[in-house]
């Protein structure tokens, strides 16, 4: 009788530690799954082009300080560049006639908020960007704008001349255009006071274009 029950405890004992075994290697296998990594897509850099144009006009600088033509309904986006037209055109074949003497003469660009009356109002950038325009310079001048982060819709854009030019010649050319939506304002050594005035051809802007930068 005794020795039945350690025959059956030590089957119990077998089986039990076989099924503990079992367990333990059931329970140690590892189920791997397929991840699939997805790669963000990168967005790509896209430059919409405004061009502010219409019927020829050009224009000296020589008795401007300042002088800024409106851009209105910009898209939305980060302003990537300007460009402006200088001593180039019609006038080149007239030099004798206008007085026309190109020098090396710098500029600052001016950029202003339009304000309630449709004016130029709060500057947003002031000669924070110079540049030259050198005497032999014909044509599209490029002035990058990514270093002043300007996302705005409506703006006032020109320049400044900060070089000293003859009274009695004219030394830079500015090319303009003329369509029924401009708005230039100056302010000139023809005025005794520092305000803006309306620039005397009333339907003159700059030719200009201008690089909106946006993500597709």
């Amino acid at each position: 009788m005794k020795s039945n029950l350690i025959i059956l405890f030590s089957v119990l004992l077998f089986s039990t530690s076989i099924n503990a075994q079992e367990i333990t290697q059931k329970d140690s296998i590892i189920v791997l799954r397929e991840i699939k990594i997805l790669k963000k897509k990168k967005a790509k850099k896209h430059i919409t082009k405004i061009d502010l144009d219409g019927r020829p006009n050009f224009g000296g600088l020589n008795q401007i300080s300042k002088i800024v033509s409106a851009v209105k309904n910009i898209p939305e986006g980060r302003l990537s560049y300007v460009d402006f037209y200088f001593n180039c055109g019609l006038v080149n074949f007239l030099k004798k006639k206008l007085d026309i003497n190109y020098k090396d003469t710098e500029l600052g660009l001016l950029v202003y908020e339009v304000d309630q009356d449709g004016k130029p109002g709060k500057a947003i950038s002031e000669n924070e960007i110079k540049f030259i325009v050198k005497k032999e310079h014909n044509g599209r001048f490029r002035i990058d704008l990514s270093t002043l982060n300007l996302y705005h819709r409506n703006i006032y854009m020109g320049v400044q001349v900060l070089s000293k030019l003859d009274d009695k010649e004219k030394n830079i050319y500015v090319r303009f255009s003329e369509n029924e939506n401009a708005s230039t304002y100056i302010v000139s050594e023809n005025y005794k006071s520092a305000n803006w005035h309306k620039y005397y051809s009333p339907k003159a802007h700059f030719k200009l274009s201008l690089g909106v930068e946006d993500y597709l």
